[in-house]
């Protein structure tokens, strides 16, 4: 759930650091791309792991669905058994401005507009600048609601703008699972719940870039959220 918790997470969930915490930990998993996450409100970096075999982190990665029909399951209780993975990444700067890193796994946060400016990467006497180029930022209309008879949750979403994709997050305590979709609605099945949030983030093309840190892939777009809940028992 943490990828679409972002402007709450990027408040109160992480640390200002000069250094990503994994580039020195022996691991044999490898950060092998990322995902740039933008707003008109944040940027936020999110690293796309080539896991070994028995390496897979128990409860998800928290890697940002980047295909069209994908979907990813994430977990605040996060464990590397194969150790954190590793990076040449030791900075990551933002329109000039060090991103902030959260201290619960390898990702970095940044308030504020940054359209229009670059994030820089550096480490192993390496450098990419990966232009964030200005867009038409769809801002979508989020609609859900929870059929608990069917034990489903059903989305819609209309946006300002055309958007060329969109990425929607299902979150409640500690959990969540977030699905890219081509579409303006989605459903997700076989659900037992009390309580839940929804989020959709509806986007521009995305943009991607070569790098010595692997490939960059930069996704524009706003965020909408609604909550959905079980109806109450009846007397």
């Amino acid at each position: 759930m943490r990828w679409a918790l972002i402007s709450l997470v990027a408040a109160c969930g992480s640390e200002a650091s000069p250094n990503l915490h994994f580039v020195d930990a022996p691991s044999t998993t490898a950060v092998a791309s990322w995902d740039l996450v933008v707003s008109d409100r944040y940027a936020k970096l999110i690293p796309n792991y080539d896991f070994k075999p028995g390496c897979e982190p128990r409860g998800g990665a928290d890697e940002f669905p980047a295909i069209a029909g994908a979907c990813t399951y994430s977990t605040d209780a996060l464990n590397w058994p194969c150790g954190q993975p590793s990076s040449c990444v030791e900075t990551i700067t933002i329109g000039g401005v060090l991103a902030s890193e959260a201290t619960y796994d390898p990702q970095f946060y940044l308030q504020g507009a940054t359209l229009g400016t670059s994030m820089v990467m550096s480490g192993c006497g390496q450098m990419a600048t990966v232009p964030i180029n200005v867009a038409v930022l769809p801002t979508p209309t989020l609609m859900a609601a929870y059929d608990q008879p069917a034990r489903r949750v059903d989305a819609s979403w209309i946006s300002d703008h055309q958007a060329a994709s969109a990425a929607i997050t299902l979150g409640g305590g500690f959990g969540g699972e977030s699905c890219q979709t081509l579409d303006d609605h989605f459903t997700f099945a076989d659900l037992d719940l009390f309580h839940a949030d929804i989020y959709v983030q509806t986007f521009a093309p995305v943009e991607k870039f070569d790098s010595p840190f692997g490939e960059v892939r930069v996704w524009r777009g706003n965020m909408d959220s609604v909550e959905v809940a079980a109806p109450p028992p009846q007397p």
